[in-house]
């Protein structure tokens, strides 16, 4: 029997039923017991993802600012050349077409942009609704920043757009440790008192669904940023915005989504810490307190990159379509999960792809 068993097992048809579940099991000797006992499979053992974590609340998105609340005529911004003041003139559909058709970027080629409404494209693409309006004042902001003088969105800036697409200040800043030099109430300053009022006065959230498109875009700007200069944040700001980026990395609806922007903001700002080696322990250890649950932390330490992990993809898109990968996989997926349980204190990788 225990040959029968283990030829099964080598052509992958596991524990047969009748010795697993059979009203004769008394009848087994304790060694052909102890036998099927080994090749068990526990499918619910290992998890095949980690349990995530609730970080959006898109009941109350837009609580500080919508796309038809950002009015640059509410800045009261006057200046000198009347070109330039056209923008902060016009209605908002007017706006939205200066900035989405190459005329800031034409005109702040070799001019510097104001800070205003560098924030207003910025607050901008981060709530529209529309992927082409958002697309393109992406591609503005980027043009001007390459253009004239660099302006980064501040920590301030960018705790204030996540808050509006529905993350508590909580949820961004969840170590008390480690905590900015502003409050919850600080957010409302980010956007004209005007602005806000009138979104007030509007009680439905403007996302029904975690709003990817403008996350992508709003990473993606942030990315560029820490990409061209290095010294835009200091190191407790680079500690903050990393915890952040991995809190909201936990993100249910995220799970299955590949968030690439992402994964480059926080390999950027990693890269720019200063002191790094005096540096690492204590994000480790601040990492290893953003979850309670131990496959999330797991995804949480895969995210951060290392030398190695690089050579190991490299090596594993090299190997895919060989087929002793694929045998390596489907032994591991077969016996490795049988005889490994689940422990809170030990992580184990269980899939190679």
């Amino acid at each position: 029997m225990e040959k029968k068993l283990s030829d099964d097992l080598v052509r992958g048809l596991g524990i047969p039923s009748e010795y697993t579940g059979s009203s004769d099991e008394e009848e087994l000797l304790n060694e052909h017991r102890e036998f099927v006992n080994k090749y068990v499979l526990t499918t619910d053992a290992i998890p095949d993802e980690n349990p995530g974590e609730n970080i959006f609340h898109l009941d109350v998105s837009g609580k500080i600012f919508s796309h038809r609340s950002l009015d640059l005529r509410n800045c009261n911004l006057r200046l000198e050349i009347p070109e330039e003041n056209l923008i902060f003139s016009c209605g908002t559909e007017n706006q939205l077409l200066l900035a989405t058709t190459g005329y800031l970027g034409h005109f702040y080629r070799f001019k510097d942009c104001p800070v205003v409404l560098m924030k207003w494209m910025f607050q901008m693409s981060s709530v529209h609704p529309s992927y082409v309006v958002s697309v393109k004042l992406l591609n503005t902001l980027m043009e001007i920043t390459c253009d004239s003088t660099r302006w980064t969105p501040s920590l301030l800036d960018v705790a204030t757009v996540f808050a509006n697409m529905g993350i508590d200040f909580q949820a961004l800043f969840p170590l008390p440790q480690l905590q900015p030099n502003f409050t919850s109430s600080d957010l409302i300053s980010v956007v004209p008192a005007s602005s806000i009022s009138d979104q007030g006065r509007t009680s439905c959230p403007i996302f029904i669904q975690i709003p990817l498109m403008n996350l992508t875009h709003v990473l993606k700007f942030l990315g560029f940023c820490a990409a061209l200069n290095k010294e835009i944040y200091d190191d407790h700001e680079r500690f903050l915005l990393v915890l952040m980026l991995l809190k909201i990395y936990l993100e249910q609806g995220l799970r299955h989504t590949s968030v690439v922007d992402l994964h480059e903001f926080v390999k950027n700002l990693l890269e720019n810490i200063n002191e790094w080696d005096t540096k690492v322990g204590e994000l480790c250890l601040a990492i290893s307190q953003l979850s309670n649950h131990h496959h999330d932390y797991l995804k949480l330490v895969q995210l951060v990159p290392t030398s190695s992990a690089y050579y190991l993809v490299f090596s594993l898109l090299t190997l895919i379509s060989e087929t002793c990968l694929l045998k390596l996989c489907m032994a591991l997926e077969k016996h490795v999960k049988c005889d490994i349980r689940e422990n809170p204190s030990l992580f184990y990788r269980t899939k190679v792809i």
